[in-house]
């Protein structure tokens, strides 16, 4: 487990830098004369315009456990600089569809939550559809519980059958969609990597699976944009 996380961590790092030196830069022109009450000098505080960016993001989609399907439901707050890397907080729901229970037994159900960081190294931001590389390091909670589903007010008590903490790293890769400047959209996937859990006989040892999601974003995305200053002496 640790030996994936700081895989990904160096891959994003890696991805980052290289995503920061894609662009080339122009240098403003210097206007020079010989007579000096002609002279006029031209300073430019920024080589580019920056884009700068926050956002807050919800959606949702698949997650498979083995041959248990989950509803996936995300939420998260994110900085983005110059359109090339991000950084966020946010977390994550999940829910198994149907009964893990053997036939004839009580429905049992696996749920829980998870929180934490992400890191996303962007390629090509500006353009109005684009790849990035995102990582989520967190860590959570899962329980395994019986509902019984034909009483609506059971599933606000739940009988818990087991639960345990994890540490998860869920590295992907994404499609992206500029939509406008106060609204963005993704859609990817990504691989969960979990710590081992203590599900107790349910046949659940982890929460490795493959995660299908899309995103919504909505925020500012070229917020505190730079642009070019001329001073005339």
């Amino acid at each position: 487990m640790k030996k994936v996380i700081l895989l990904s961590l160096s891959l994003i790092l890696t991805l980052s830098v290289f995503a920061q030196t894609e662009e080339k830069t122009v240098e403003s022109p210097v206007a020079e004369s010989a007579s000096w009450n002609e002279m006029e000098t031209m300073e430019t505080f920024a080589k580019r315009k920056g884009t700068h960016g926050f956002y807050i993001g919800v959606g949702g989609g698949y997650a498979g456990v083995g041959n248990i399907d989950f509803a996936n439901v995300e939420a998260k707050f994110a900085y983005v600089n110059d359109q090339k890397f991000e950084i966020g907080f946010g977390g994550q729901t999940f829910q198994s569809f149907e009964s893990i229970a053997a036939a004839g037994e009580q429905n049992q159900f696996v749920g829980g939550a998870l929180g934490g960081m992400y890191l996303k190294a962007i390629f090509f931001g500006r353009k109005k559809m684009h790849v990035s590389i995102p990582l989520f390091l967190g860590v959570g909670a899962a329980a395994v519980y019986e509902q019984d589903q034909t009483d609506i007010f059971d599933c606000f008590d739940p009988e818990v059958i087991s639960s345990s903490p994890f540490l998860v790293a869920e590295p992907g890769v994404n499609l992206e969609f500029n939509i406008s400047k106060m609204l963005g959209f993704e859609m990817g996937a990504k691989y969960r990597i979990s710590s081992q859990t203590d599900f107790l006989g349910n046949g659940i040892s982890d929460l490795n699976g493959l995660v299908i999601s899309g995103m919504l974003k909505v925020g500012l995305f070229d917020f505190g944009g730079k642009r070019n200053k001329i001073r005339m002496d």
